[in-house]
């Protein structure tokens, strides 16, 4: 806080003072406060996060297209066969490592 929020909150203090809270409310408020800490946060949803799997999208199309220009072309030739067998390996794999971070980080929604 600034020294303007602390100099009011002083003054507020000494105008209006303190009250004194009971033995109850102390053990169930320190009680609430134990309980919150000790035990794990609630797991929220997954965030949408377009910008990260947009930009992938996007980044991985461009480069599919600039593989086949340069196979059009002939500087580089693949044969169809071969490239969507790396295709497929390729995304498989992304695939499994996107579901085992799933898990890593959220054991209990992950399915």
């Amino acid at each position: 806080m600034n020294k303007i929020n602390d100099d009011k909150l002083r003054a507020w203090l000494k105008e209006n003072g303190t009250v004194p809270t009971t033995e109850q409310f102390s053990t169930e408020l320190t009680a609430l406060l134990v309980h919150k800490y000790s035990t794990p946060p609630v797991s929220r949803p997954l965030e949408f996060k377009a910008s990260q799997w947009l930009g992938k999208l996007i980044i991985g199309v461009l480069v599919c297209f600039n593989g086949l220009l340069l196979g059009y072309v002939g500087i580089l030739y693949v044969p169809p066969v071969l490239l969507m067998c790396l295709l497929a390996a390729i995304l498989g794999v992304w695939g499994i490592i996107g579901m085992m971070k799933k898990e890593i980080l959220d054991p209990h929604t992950a399915t």
